[in-house]
């Protein structure tokens, strides 16, 4: 399917097209009107009108003319120097993958990994990530990219999403983190299949500590913000840049959403009847064993028959 930038690109070459043959109609038309009144002289007007309609019908046809010059000026100049290709900057072509960079942007999801704890007043950035799909039938090998801050240059790398290979490794992922993906360079994967979906992370443990992880919004803004990622996959290199005024959305959409109290919710009446209490946990179960594990009763049953040493 071809891209927005070219469809713009031809749909203006046939605006201008349109534009010359009406030009090209409008003088011929008068040409032709000129010849016929001079074969037909019966059939001419007044002086007057001729005069006023040859006038008007040149006029017409100039001005139409110009327009489309000026349109083809407009059109071979962002062109030739490259801005025409890249006039919508914020969606660059992605090549082989499509991302969800554009809809996080502008509100339908988080590219940034926050947390807002309780007792704390700023928000803990922790990472940036996003989702992608390779929407070809052939698979992506190489795979390689990084965050650089504009602020000061420095790059953090991206990592894949990725699982094991072996179902028993795969198990005991699980076993110790919440869920099996692990962040992993892309070289230390077997790359993306075809139509494949999967995330990018700037975090290499599949793991966050609360509280621990991540730096405060303040300091990220002023050290990272803003900020460019650079994937390179596929024969494509493909740079998105975040400015400041997406970031300070995210926050926003996270302090929305974190306070229930700041957007329309149902409230319930005083008189409103209690919510069941949780069911107690018994520390013991129902049937204890007669002799628990680990306790020896010290006095046998049944009693045994002591001698009398008188």
């Amino acid at each position: 399917m071809p891209s927005e930038h070219a469809l713009i690109f031809f749909s203006s070459i046939l605006e201008l097209l349109v534009l010359l043959f009406v030009a090209y109609e409008v003088i011929m038309g008068e040409i032709r009107h000129r010849r016929a009144a001079t074969a037909d002289p019966a059939k001419e007007k007044t002086a007057e009108s001729r005069v006023r309609s040859r006038r008007m019908s040149i006029r017409l046809g100039s001005f139409i003319a110009v327009i489309s010059f000026l349109i083809w000026l407009v059109i071979y100049g962002t062109y030739s120097n490259g801005s025409f290709l890249s006039f919508n900057g914020r969606e660059p072509d992605s090549g082989p993958i499509v991302w969800n960079f554009e809809q996080t942007t502008r509100g339908a999801g988080f590219f940034l990994t926050m947390q807002k704890i309780t007792g704390e007043q700023e928000i803990r950035v922790v990472a940036f990530g996003a989702k992608g799909k390779n929407k070809t039938d052939k698979p992506i090998s190489k795979f390689s990219g990084y965050l650089r801050s504009e602020q000061t240059n420095v790059a953090i790398p991206i990592y894949l999403l990725a699982q094991e290979r072996d179902q028993s490794a795969q198990s005991n992922v699980i076993a110790c983190f919440p869920h099996p993906w692990i962040p992993t360079v892309g070289s230390e994967t077997f790359g993306i299949p075809p139509f494949a979906e999967f995330e990018i992370s700037s975090w290499e443990k599949p793991f966050i500590e609360t509280g621990k992880d991540g730096v405060p919004l303040s300091k990220f803004i002023r050290d990272f913000v803003p900020f460019t990622v650079v994937l390179e996959y596929g024969g494509t290199k493909y740079e998105r840049r975040f400015t400041l005024a997406e970031v300070e959305l995210q926050a926003a959409m996270l302090d929305h959403i974190s306070d229930p109290t700041s957007a329309p919710h149902v409230v319930r009446r005083p008189t409103a009847k209690a919510p069941p209490p949780l069911p107690l946990q018994t520390l013991l179960p129902a049937d204890p064993p007669k002799n628990p594990p680990g306790l020896v009763n010290p006095i046998p049953t049944p009693i045994p028959n002591i001698p009398n040493p008188n």
